[in-house]
């Protein structure tokens, strides 16, 4: 669906360690915000890296994944 409209870069946003393993399958990062269900530790059980524990956070977080900081 991306590539249809032109989009090639993504970032799948999720609270969860069903989210990493759905980014994971898409092939997409995925970018953990700890203010939902799990805590840091149970995302990093599932291989989640990528996290943020502030929304006003988010845009600087999706630039470190897309532009690999």
């Amino acid at each position: 669906a991306c590539r249809e409209i032109g989009v090639d870069t993504r970032v799948y946003v999720g609270d969860s360690e069903v989210d990493v393993r759905t980014a994971k399958n898409a092939g997409v990062p995925c970018l953990s915000v700890l203010w939902g269900f799990r805590d840091r530790a149970e995302i990093a059980r599932e291989g989640g890296s990528h996290f943020c524990e502030n929304p006003l956070d988010l845009p600087e977080k999706i630039e470190e994944i897309v532009h690999g900081k």
